[in-house]
């Protein structure tokens, strides 16, 4: 049974030619109702054609897919950093009088609203809201080196994980066998949802999708 964080699925192996079922002597459900999608898939970086193409297959499945607000807004900063080193670059021709202002969002609030308008946008997908309890939780994880939290080249981290674990269980009824969560690092997933009370978590890596 797999459970390091090389992507496999960490709940069942028994479910190489559909990932999305589990093994019944997991007592897990055979369905989820969602996959949930972490921010560390394709470079950490949002990207659109392969989000919508894993949801509308899996739409023809009835399951839905579904994007935590953390993991919205950890695209969004990872892609201000790149229009920040962009429009740097840009300044020279702009005030030479090659080329007009940088076009699109700028400010990390605009970035932030573009992501999850385009979110929005893709035929089944869901964003999460992050809610207060799950970011406090997540919070505690982190300063306590609990669950997902742990010390990263001497900074604690993991509020982000933990949180937005918490939030899709929640949304799932708290009920881990109705969601697969699709990451680059399930070890982060599964310690993540045994802080929340959780034994078993279904997770996978992008390829066995």
């Amino acid at each position: 049974m797999p459970t390091e964080g090389d992507g496999e699925i960490a709940a069942s192996s028994s479910a190489d030619s559909n990932p999305v079922s589990t093994s019944a002597t997991t007592g897990l459900h055979p369905t989820p109702i969602a996959v949930v999608i972490d921010a560390n898939l394709w470079h950490k970086h949002l990207n659109v054609d392969r989000l919508a193409a894993h949801a509308a297959r899996l739409q023809k499945s009835g399951i839905d897919v579904w994007v935590p607000e953390q993991v919205a807004l950890e695209w969004a900063e990872h892609a201000h950093e790149e229009i920040q080193q962009i429009a740097e670059r840009w300044k020279k021709p702009e005030v030479a009088g090659i080329c007009g202002p940088l076009p699109g969002p700028s400010s990390i609030h605009d970035v932030v609203a573009t992501v999850i308008e385009i979110l929005q946008s893709i035929p089944n997908v869901k964003v999460i809201e992050m809610t207060g309890a799950a970011a406090i939780a997540g919070i505690k994880d982190q300063i306590l080196k609990t669950g997902s939290g742990k010390r990263e080249n001497g900074v604690k981290t993991g509020a982000s994980d933990s949180s937005f674990v918490r939030d899709a269980l929640a949304a799932a009824g708290d009920d881990p066998s109705k969601v697969l969560f699709v990451s680059g690092n399930t070890r982060d997933i599964e310690a993540a949802a045994a802080a929340a009370g959780h034994t078993h978590v279904n997770s996978t890596k992008e390829s066995r999708l």
